[in-house]
């Protein structure tokens, strides 16, 4: 069973890297779990953090979703 944990988020350039950060050093197995980051639009850069997150670490399944509010 794989385990999904989502993480939505808006202008959270502040607290993005922590919440990352605490997700891939966790001592459960990477291959039961996934991220998902769901991007409601941010402008802060939040979407590019993530984005430098997924190109170094591809081993874990970390993918990010942007969702743009109307």
């Amino acid at each position: 069973m794989k385990i999904s944990v989502v993480i939505i988020c808006y202008n959270e350039k502040k607290n993005i890297v922590v919440c990352l950060n605490s997700l891939l050093e966790q001592t459960y197995s990477s291959d039961k779990y996934e991220i998902l980051v769901v991007d409601n639009n941010s402008t802060d850069g939040t979407r590019a953090i993530v984005q430098k997150y997924i190109q170094r670490n591809p081993s874990y399944s970390l993918r990010l979703i942007i969702n743009p509010i109307k």
